[in-house]
């Protein structure tokens, strides 16, 4: 089985016909809107795809919600990776309202997206309504203290999710306890990164606690100056 799809970039234009590989990587392939309606209209369709890496690609928030939008009739994609792409409130807002409807994504990377506080607060929405997620990654997005207690209050509401990374978001202390308190709300997380925060060695002692309490792990960095590399999820806590 072969499965044609229609894709124009800076590096080849035309169609390109490939084989029905269910880990699609176009990371660094120039997409702008034009393209990026294309591929939605693929994706719409539910093709054999698992795994879509759309890393630093050049999409803009218009591309991100034509995305979003086909993404939420998509019945087959399981992990979706927009690191490094001008994702902003208007691109968030859109992954927001597909992640309420869609029920089979499992894993959705959104590092350094210029998504800011209001943009966490329309993916907490999402994640309120979504019963299918298990990874969500918001690292480096500047989401700050009002992001994060969007964040805090999904996370009650959500049963599935079970590693988010928020580090180097500028959470103050008093959203990281705003954070805590839904953790003792919630079981199913697993796996939380905290590091590059501002939060004090008290709260994370008592996130750590709580997450112990429910055998559950916590990974932040023990220095505020020291960033340590991109960890491995530990075996069973990566879907």
């Amino acid at each position: 089985v072969r499965v044609r799809v229609r894709v124009w970039c800076g590096v080849c234009a035309g169609s390109v016909a490939c084989p029905s590989n269910p880990h699609r990587r176009l990371s660094s392939t120039p997409l702008d809107d034009g393209h990026a309606r294309v591929l939605a209209e693929y994706l719409r369709n539910s093709p054999p795809l698992l795994r879509l890496s759309l890393i630093s690609c050049g999409l803009t928030p218009h591309g991100v919600s034509a995305l979003s939008d086909a993404l939420g009739h998509n019945t087959v994609l399981d992990e979706l990776s927009l690191d490094k792409n001008a994702v902003d409130v208007e691109g968030a807002r859109a992954l927001g309202q597909m992640l309420a409807i869609n029920g089979t994504l499992k894993r959705v990377d959104l590092d350094n997206c210029v998504i800011g506080p209001d943009g966490a607060r329309f993916i907490a929405e999402g994640l309120t309504r979504n019963g299918s997620l298990h990874v969500l990654t918001l690292g480096s997005n500047d989401i700050g203290g009002v992001g994060a207690r969007a964040v805090a209050e999904a996370i009650p509401l959500n049963t599935t999710l079970k590693r988010i990374d928020l580090e180097e978001n500028a959470i103050d202390e008093e959203s990281g306890k705003v954070l805590l308190e839904a953790l003792k709300a919630n079981t199913s997380i697993t796996q939380m990164f905290l590091y590059g925060n501002l939060l004090s060695n008290e709260t994370r002692i008592a996130i750590r606690k709580t997450l112990n309490q429910e055998e559950r792990k916590l990974k932040f960095d023990a220095y505020a100056d020291t960033k340590p590399a991109k960890e491995i999820p530990l075996a069973g806590a990566k879907e």
